[in-house]
């Protein structure tokens, strides 16, 4: 198969990169937010907890978010469906991406049959006769991480080579860190949606109110 150039794909999920980071920094401040209400802050957050509550709470979050990065041609439609154990599929630009908690900083070693499948760039589509045709679409995944605080860590995407149940047959093909918007100068192509400023980590609320957090 023909290896797509990374910088060009890339460039052409900027349109979303602001959307990925968005909806994963929400979901991780709510898991934050509701974990400090529920236990206190002295109470170390379950890292197997935190990470299904941060799934789910992007999966709306993007869901929330559809028709804000739609634009008049279909192709930039998102779509989102859901996968289990922390994994959340779109479709961009006639990309599959999955967006999986990272292990280590890497892609996560497969659970199932059907991401051993995503990870060795196998996929199908329904021809209109009805059968399964394969799809020369590219399989990407999006990784993501929090640290000790709950704070996003930056984004990669990451194009699979080949996966099984072992760590040492996870392979990539390449790895990019994904700019986070105000890296972009501008370019992510969508207006961001910011949420209201009590939901918003501490130093941001400060920033949205035209307050100094070092004050």
């Amino acid at each position: 198969m023909d290896i797509p150039d990374p910088d060009k794909v890339l460039t052409d999920l900027s349109p979303i990169h602001g959307v990925l980071y968005e909806s994963l920094e929400h979901g991780a401040f709510k898991a934050k937010k509701f974990f400090s209400r529920e236990f206190g802050d002295k109470e170390p957050i379950c890292p197997y907890w935190g990470a299904h509550t941060i799934r789910l709470c992007t999966r709306r979050k993007l869901i929330g978010l559809g028709h804000a990065v739609t634009d008049e041609d279909a192709d930039h439609e998102i779509a989102t469906e859901t996968l289990p154990l922390n994994g959340l599929c779109i479709t961009f630009t006639r990309r599959r991406l999955r967006i999986l908690k990272s292990d280590g900083g890497g892609l996560p070693v497969p659970s199932s049959d059907d991401r051993i499948a995503f990870y060795h760039q196998q996929g199908y589509l329904f021809t209109p006769a009805g059968s399964m045709a394969p799809s020369k679409s590219v399989n990407l995944v999006v990784t993501w991480d929090v640290d000790a605080d709950y704070n996003l860590r930056p984004l990669r995407l990451v194009m699979p080579k080949s996966g099984g149940r072992r760590r040492e047959l996870v392979a990539e093909y390449w790895s990019r860190e994904i700019p986070y918007p105000d890296a972009l100068g501008g370019q992510t192509g969508k207006k961001m949606t910011t949420p209201p400023t009590e939901d918003l980590p501490y130093g941001l609320k400060e920033k949205a109110e035209g307050k100094d957090s070092n004050d």
